[in-house]
């Protein structure tokens, strides 16, 4: 394209072009270029200069800037040249007309100079309402120079027509921030604006209204608040309104329903709220509406169904209600249909198997119930049918063998029965059949190897029964098999499943031993045969699978030594996962080598046979450990005094309960920072607890540890004494559960200050040991505490009275102790009636739960309000019983002194001849009742 400009001596720009600048760094303020434009409109002519010099001169700041624009101004008007300029490729709009020019240029003939200056400014004001981060990466938005035209070859993310006008901003993904200039709304030839993927906070300025030849908006990725400014509606020739990704708030704008050349309306993931408007439907241009991802409720307007050019429909994600509208099945150009993630109920309707171009069908996570109709297998074109995650009921019709184009099947979580349909092996291109945690029966159909392009099969969690079909250990791309929680029986199918990369056999009644092929699988990397119950030894020919990561091969009935077991991963390069427990395993921990399994994060070999002490070299080698349980076994000895605490900077559950392990707890632990679960009970502890737990920071806060990759991470993990029951955790429970377990040792010296500094500690357990003196005040800075073990031992003093201020306590024992006072009151204290939780033992205990009145002397270990009324009201109580004790005294010398036979009894020489004793409730009683007593 070739240009006739005016090509001057040196490069410079205009003085026009530089004035924004000028405006701002002299006089403090932004002042329209409309206040200096010349009659005529023209800024190139050098008599535009005076009113700027003047301007400049009255600031104090001109003598410079007016003498280098003079020699600027006096270049340009030398003579023109003839020069060409290659256009930048160009951006059509749905009628196909091209624009975007972008040429070099200075003054151009039937160029509009001052909408060009305006255009100009406008895209400065843009650049001034950006953070300052933000305005560096547009660096080259500047107007030093006189070269015309410049910010359309230039300036990032520019495109302009043949005359210099701005017509496309696509600033997408340049890590933008700060707010949109309103002064955008002076771009007037801009047809094309986008700025997604950046920080653009604030509102969407209504001044874009001012754009009245917008086709294309896109805003999408950014942070933009507020609601739909009405006055978009006024664009007219709007095609596409894309918002997606923002913090936009309200309802829809009705308004909206005005832009009849509406193509997309995309406003996903947003916080829009109210009804679906029903007017949607006079957009009779719109193929595509997504409104997936706000907070929309009441039921989808049945007048969408005239929409007979929509052919995306997604309403993900929302709050919608009622029954899905029959009258979508007049939607006769729909592709992709997403109603997934609502509340929606009723049945799923047989008529929409009139929709024959749907390709997408998204009903999951609702209330839908009722039976899949057969008619689905009318939908020829159907690639991907999601119905899971509802109510369904029935059995799974067969006619959707006739969807050949299927690809993705998902069915899990219903309530359908019956078996499952051996035609389904018809689906040639089926690479996902998902039917977990269903109610499905019956052996799982040989067919299913017919599915050569199969990558996922889950039917976890149904009835099934039989052995696996030996069909599927040669499909050519199965990458995930899941088969756990069912009831099949016989082996391990033999079967190269060279594909294969998870495979979860889990919770079954698989038997046998584990096959010598398994080690055939080279592609495995999570393999979960865990609760079955397999016999025999781990093969050595696992030692091929060099990709594995996790194994778990918990309850089941497995043999060997441990020393020869670990060896046969040591190939695995990132072996993480590993768990033996319960089982039948034998063998030393001291001959085990845990140098060959540097990224080890999981290791569980609780309730074995395995014997040995604990490695000195723990904390030398498993640098990523994070659970280390061998809980349940016959480890003897003492814990190494010097293990390196520091290179175990991940360790989080630690656990060697039920051993033989004797000798003192080791201050090295209580500098495990991340560790929140430590089990030591039911060994031979002796010693005191280290004041060192004072540095477990994992029970001062709660952090998540390290994620694991799905589905790589370990299903359970190890049970933990609550209560006095076993209970086990998943694994992912885990993070937020805080447990310290002492108990069931010879653990002497006091209950250790420090451990009022753990402040995230929900279980404390230091039953059955020799622990004496008080209970530290300061435990009720353990807000968070809920079991609270400290029965049997030899505490004495008072329960601390700030306990009561635990508001989630909810099991308190203190039974076999020495402990006196007044037993506190309120908050959880006052649900606490049984009880054999502060008795028997702890005679000086008082209180109503264990049905003895405080006397004065309890009384005064209380230092709250009731505790002291209730002290003052027993001691008048009892000043008036010794006031009348002393009146009765009175009268009982003054009988003696006058009546003989009273002053026989009362000096009688022996005990025994005493026919009444003052009881220990003062009170005078025959002395037979007293013995009786």
């Amino acid at each position: 394209m070739n240009l006739w400009v005016r090509e001057p001596t040196s490069v410079s720009w205009p003085l026009f072009l530089f004035l924004p600048m000028v405006m701002i760094i002299c006089t403090g303020r932004v002042i329209a270029f409309e206040e200096w434009s010349l009659p005529g409109g023209d800024p190139f002519h050098p008599c535009s200069l005076e009113k700027w010099i003047d301007v400049a001169s009255a600031n104090g700041r001109s003598s410079s800037i007016v003498r280098q624009q003079r020699c600027v101004m006096e270049r340009l008007w030398r003579g023109y040249d003839k020069v060409a300029f290659p256009s930048i490729p160009a951006v059509r709009s749905s009628e196909g007309e091209a624009y975007g020019y972008s040429p070099r240029g200075r003054r151009l003939a039937g160029v509009n100079n001052t909408a060009v200056a305006e255009d100009v400014a406008a895209l400065l004001a843009f650049k001034a309402a950006l953070g300052t981060d933000a305005q560096n990466r547009l660096v080259n938005w500047t107007v030093a120079g006189n070269n015309v035209g410049e910010h359309c070859l230039t300036w990032v993310g520019v495109g302009c027509n043949s005359e210099l006008r701005v017509v496309t901003l696509n600033l997408t993904n340049q890590r933008l921030s700060g707010g949109i200039s309103p002064m955008i709304g002076n771009l007037t030839e801009l047809s094309y604006l986008d700025l997604s993927w950046n920080g653009f906070s604030g509102a969407i300025p209504q001044q874009m209204v001012n754009c009245q030849k917008l086709l294309v908006v896109d805003l999408r990725k950014n942070t933009l608040g507020g609601g739909i400014p009405e006055e978009i509606a006024e664009l007219s020739l709007l095609e596409q309104l894309v918002l997606t990704d923002n913090n936009l708030v309200g309802d829809i704008p009705l308004a909206l329903t005005k832009l009849k050349q509406l193509r997309v309306l995309d406003l996903q993931n947003n916080t829009f709220t109210g009804r679906i408007p029903s007017e949607f439907e006079l957009l009779q241009n719109l193929t595509w509406l997504n409104l997936a991802g706000n907070q929309l409720n009441e039921s989808i307007p049945s007048e969408l169904g005239n929409m007979r050019n929509l052919e995306v429909l997604d309403l993900r994600d929302n709050s919608l209600t009622g029954y899905i509208p029959i009258d979508l099945k007049n939607c006769i150009s729909l592709t992709h249909l997403y109603l997934s993630g609502n509340r929606l109920t009723g049945p799923v309707h047989a008529e929409f198997a009139a929709l024959a171009q749907l390709r997408v069908m998204y009903l999951g996570d609702n209330l839908l119930s009722g039976k899949i109709p057969p008619q689905m297998g009318n939908l020829g074109n159907l690639e991907d049918l999601r119905l899971n995650k509802n109510l369904l009921s029935g059995s799974i019709p067969g006619e959707l063998r006739n969807c050949t184009n299927m690809t993705n099947l998902y069915l899990g979580d219903n309530n359908l029965t019956g078996r499952l349909p051996s035609v389904l092996g018809d689906l040639a291109q089926l690479q996902v059949l998902s039917f977990g945690n269903n109610h499905l029966s019956g052996k799982i159909p040989e067919g299913l190897g017919n599915c050569s392009s199969l990558i996922q099969l889950n039917l976890t969690f149904n009835d099934f029964s039989g052995s696996i079909p030996t069909s599927l250990g040669n499909l050519p791309n199965l990458t995930f098999l899941f088969l756990n929680n069912n009831h099949l029986t016989g082996s391990i199918t033999p079967g190269r499943y060279k594909s294969v990369t998870v495979s979860a056999l889990s919770y079954n009644n698989l038997s046998g031993s584990i096959p010598d092929n398994v080690g055939e699988w080279t592609n495995i990397q999570l393999l979960d045969l865990s609760a079955n119950n397999l016999t025999g030894e781990i093969p050595p020919s696992l030692a091929n699978l060099t990709q594995l990561i996790t194994l778990d091969l918990a309850s089941n009935k497995l043999e060997g030594k441990l020393e020869s077991i670990l060896p046969i991963f040591k190939g695995s390069k990132f072996f993480g996962v590993f768990s033996l427990q319960r089982n039948q395993i034998s063998g030393s921990l001291d001959l085990v080598n845990f140098n060959d399994f540097p990224y080890l994060r999981f290791f569980s070999a609780s309730y074995n046979r395995i014997t040995g002490t604990l490695p000195s070299s723990l904390g030398n080698t498993l640098l990523y450990l994070e659970t280390l349980d061998l809980s349940h076994n016959y480890l003897s000895g003492s814990l190494p005094p010097n293990i390196n605490s520091t290179n175990l900077p991940y360790l989080r559950i630690f656990s060697l309960a039920v051993n033989n392990i004797s000798g003192p707890i080791p201050p090295w632990m209580g500098y495990l920072k991340t560790l929140h679960i430590l089990q030591l009970s039911e060994n031979h502890f002796s010693s005191s607890i280290p004041e060192e737990i004072s540095h477990m920071d994992g029970l001062k806060v709660l952090v998540p540890g390290i994620p694991f990759l799905t589905p790589f991470k370990p299903t359970k993990l190890l049970d933990l004494n609550l209560r006095g029951q076993d209970a086990s955790y998943d694994y992912n429970a885990l993070d937020y559960v805080s447990h310290l377990d002492f108990s069931y040792n010879s653990l002497s010296g006091t209950i250790p200050v420090a451990l009022t500094q753990l402040v995230a500690l929900k279980y404390l357990y230091l039953s059955d040991n020799n622990l004496e003196g008080e209970i530290p005040t300061g435990l009720g800075a353990l807000q968070i505490l809920e079991v609270m073990e400290l029965s049997h031992n030899n505490l004495t003093g008072v329960i601390p009275s700030d306990l009561a201020t635990i508001p989630s306590l909810n099991y308190f024992n203190v039974s076999y102790n020495n402990l006196e006072g007044k037993i506190p009151s309120g908050g959880q204290f006052d649900t606490f009636t049984n009880p054999l939780f502060f008795l028997p033992g702890n005679d000086g205990l008082c209180g109503a739960v264990v049905g003895r009145k405080c006397n004065s002397t309890s009384n005064l270990q209380g230092s709250e309000d009731a505790d002291i009324r209730d002290w003052i009201h027993d001691n008048i109580a009892l000043g008036g019983f010794f006031v009348g004790f002393g009146v009765a005294m009175l009268s009982m010398g003054m009988t003696i002194a006058l009546w003989p036979p009273a002053k026989r009894l009362v000096f009688r020489k022996k005990p025994d001849d005493f026919p009444f004793l003052i009881g220990s409730d003062g009170l005078l009683v025959a002395r037979t009742e007293l013995l009786r007593r």
